[in-house]
C-alpha cells in the first residue's frame, strides 16, 4: 500500500515559519544598512574622492607652473651670463690693444654687447621675480591643498561616526526582533 502526502507537518511548518520571519528580518536589517549607513557613507566616499582629485590636479599644475618658471630662468641667466662673457672678452681684447687704434665696428660690436647684457639683465630681474611671484602661489595652493585634505579627513571622521551611531541605533531597534528571531 502506498503512503499518501497529507502535507507539511507541524513541525515543518514552524520550521518555515522560523526561516520567513528570518529572511523578513535580515531582508529588513540588510536594507536599514543600506539606506542609513552603507548609501551615505559612499556618497561621501565619492564626493571625498573627487575634492581629493581636484586638489591634487591643481596642485600638480601649480607644481608644473613653478619648474616651468624656474627653467625659464635659468635659461635667462645661462644667456646673460654668455652675454657678459663675450662682452668681458671683448673689453680684454680692447685693453690689450690699447696702443693700437681702435676700430669702429670694434666700438660698435661693443656698445651693442652693452645694450644686450642690460636687456638681458633686466629680463632676468623681471623672470626672477615672476618666478618669486610664482613660487607664492605654488606655496599658497599647496597650503589651500593640505587644508583641503586635512578638511576630506575631518568629515571623514566626523561620518564614520555618524554611521556608527546609525548603526548601534538601528541594532538597538531591531534588538528584540533578533532576540525573537534566535528562539
Amino acid at each position: 500500500m502506498s503512503k499518501l502526502y497529507y502535507g507539511p507537518s507541524k513541525v515543518e511548518l514552524r520550521i518555515h515559519h522560523s526561516w520567513s520571519i528570518s529572511f523578513i528580518f535580515y531582508s529588513n536589517l540588510g536594507s536599514a544598512l543600506t539606506d542609513d549607513v552603507i548609501q551615505p557613507l559612499r556618497s561621501i566616499q565619492n564626493t571625498e574622492a573627487k575634492t581629493i582629485r581636484a586638489a591634487a590636479l591643481f596642485v600638480d599644475r601649480e607644481a608644473r607652473k613653478l619648474k616651468e618658471r624656474k627653467e625659464s630662468a635659468m635659461r635667462m641667466k645661462r644667456i646673460l651670463y654668455d652675454s657678459s662673457k663675450q662682452l668681458e672678452k671683448l673689453e680684454q681684447a680692447l685693453i690689450s690693444s690699447a696702443g693700437e687704434l681702435c676700430s669702429f665696428q670694434v666700438n660698435v660690436k661693443k656698445s651693442r654687447l652693452e645694450e644686450q647684457v642690460k636687456k638681458q639683465e633686466e629680463s632676468y630681474i623681471w623672470e626672477t621675480v615672476d618666478l618669486e611671484k610664482q613660487r607664492r602661489v605654488t606655496e599658497g595652493v599647496l597650503r589651500k591643498g593640505v587644508e583641503s585634505l586635512e578638511a576630506v579627513e575631518r568629515q571623514r571622521l566626523a561620518h564614520c561616526q555618524t554611521a556608527l551611531g546609525r548603526y548601534q541605533r538601528k541594532i538597538e531597534q531591531l534588538a528584540p526582533n533578533l532576540q525573537q528571531v534566535r528562539k
